[in-house]
Formats: structure tokens, C-alpha cells, sequence
């Protein structure tokens, strides 16, 4: 259970961070 939650943290975050990333260039 916890691994999952952490594993759907993270990929949110870089899920984030990628938006971010793709805002700034355009």
C-alpha cells in the first residue's frame, strides 16, 4: 500500500515538473 502511494507521489511530482518544464519552453 505505502509503496504504491509513494510510487503515485513521485510520478505525480514528475508529471508536474514535466508541465513546468513544457510551460517554460513554449
Amino acid at each position: 500500500m505505502s509503496l504504491s502511494r509513494e510510487i503515485m507521489c513521485s510520478v505525480t511530482v514528475a508529471v508536474s515538473l514535466a508541465f513546468s518544464l513544457l510551460g517554460c519552453a513554449s
